[in-house]
């Protein structure tokens, strides 16, 4: 059994790779095999199921496709459930779809015309994670992952992300932690092009001015 998932764990990136690369075939019979890997191993046979299921999301992250973010958003509510968010086999899953959404927003990036609707999407589920998902990994993760909206075209998505991510540098519980900050400062320096380190005042400074929010006048 240990050798026939491990050959279809190996297919399946062997065949997301060619499926990114642009091989016709292999997307037309390949795509619905991974896409489904998730949802039908759900529950089915314990850790070799969710052997299969990170691989299938690993490899939608390889494609990078608008099917492959759709499927990975659409597969991270499986795996995050509200009355129990730290559920000890469904956090590692999150944390790979965070991984798999990095790799498919690199992608994007890279293409002369990628998908604007997808990378938004892609963007929001990233925003949502910093904001409600309690897990510090996949956080981290998902930090990690907005910084390729670095490019001019994602523009739109910039304000969204910064301001998700100045709100949890401003707490003092998440700048403990080494790995989170480290991705908070890396994301925020790769979108802005600044280095302001942990200095909130700055940072708050500077998002006004960019985003021109308001002042308040000395007699409102």
């Amino acid at each position: 059994v240990k050798r026939m998932i491990a050959g279809i764990v190996r297919l399946m990136k062997t065949l997301a790779q060619l499926i990114r690369d642009g091989n016709v075939g292999a997307k037309r019979n390949a795509f619905d095999i991974i896409l489904n890997a998730p949802k039908t191993t759900l529950g089915v046979v314990g850790a070799d199921a969710d052997i299969v299921a990170l691989a299938a999301i690993e490899s939608l992250g390889i494609i990078g496709s608008t099917d492959g973010i759709k499927a990975l958003i659409e597969t991270y509510k499986l795996y995050f459930n509200e009355n129990q968010p730290e559920n000890p086999k469904d956090v590692p899953m999150r944390k790979a779809i965070m991984e798999a959404l990095a790799s498919s927003l690199q992608h994007q990036a890279e293409l002369k015309t990628p998908d604007i609707a997808s990378v938004h999407k892609a963007a929001m589920l990233l925003v949502s994670v910093l904001d409600r998902d309690p897990s510090i990994t996949v956080k981290s993760c998902a930090t990690y992952a907005l910084r390729y909206l670095h490019k001019k075209e994602f523009h739109a998505e910039h304000k969204e992300a910064v301001d998700a991510m100045l709100v949890l540098l401003s707490k003092e519980v998440m700048q403990k932690n080494a790995e989170l900050k480290s991705a908070l400062l890396q994301a925020l320096e790769a979108i802005t092009g600044e280095n302001f380190g942990v200095d909130m005042r700055r940072w708050n400074g500077w998002f006004d001015k960019t985003y021109k929010i308001r002042q308040p006048k000395k007699d409102d």
